[in-house]
């Protein structure tokens, strides 16, 4: 066995580098929110209804489990942060107007001008946690789709920059943990979000 190649077996967690499949249904998942919510009945041909929603959804088993891996599945917490799904902000709107019957132009044009409504939905959504990875396998798990990097100490993890909007994140932030460590990035440690818009008529 060459010595680069025996190295490499020693830094794995089960000693060896061949895959392990292991399915579990397990993890811990906490939601807590607060709901306000307004009404008005149709009155005076108009009818709406307003919700706010401020959640938080804290969970140590993130979506990519289900289709890549956890971190480490002999500590579950690695990956304990914002949930995938969450969303700490949501605010639904729905309102119903009801035009005039126009009666008063008779049976020809109220049976073309009237009974019509004008409806519409509209939700407001803040953005999913930011989610980072380092892409190298420093814990030596045999994954590194899953490893998140170490965030630098008083570095500025956002970049606010008029001249190119694109760049958000700031790489110096982040560095490569030690060999045989993760990293100390938490999932989803972000309270930055993009807002995201669904409006429907």
């Amino acid at each position: 066995m060459a010595a680069g190649t025996r190295s490499a077996d020693i830094s794995r967690r089960f000693g060896f580098t061949n895959g392990v499949t292991r399915d579990e249904s397990t993890g811990d998942s906490r939601y807590n929110a607060l709901q306000v919510w307004v009404d008005r009945r149709f009155s005076n041909r108009l009818a709406f209804q307003t919700a706010y929603t401020l959640s938080r959804t804290i969970s140590n088993v993130p979506t990519q489990s289900y289709i890549s891996q956890t971190t480490d599945v002999f500590n579950y917490d690695l990956d304990k942060g914002f949930a995938d799904l969450d969303r700490r902000h949501a605010l639904v709107f729905n309102a119903v107007y009801a035009l005039p019957t126009f009666k008063n132009l008779g049976a020809v044009g109220s049976g073309i001008l009237g009974d019509w409504q004008l409806n519409t939905i509209a939700s407001f959504y803040s953005g999913t946690p930011l989610n980072i990875f380092s892409g190298v396998d420093t814990a030596g798990t045999g994954g590194a789709g899953s490893q998140r990097p170490d965030l630098v100490s008083g570095v500025p993890l956002y970049l606010h920059n008029a001249n190119d909007p694109i760049a958000i994140v700031n790489p110096a932030a982040f560095k490569i943990p030690a060999k045989g460590q993760f990293g100390n990035l938490k999932r989803g440690e972000s309270e930055d979000r993009a807002l995201a818009i669904l409006i429907s008529r």
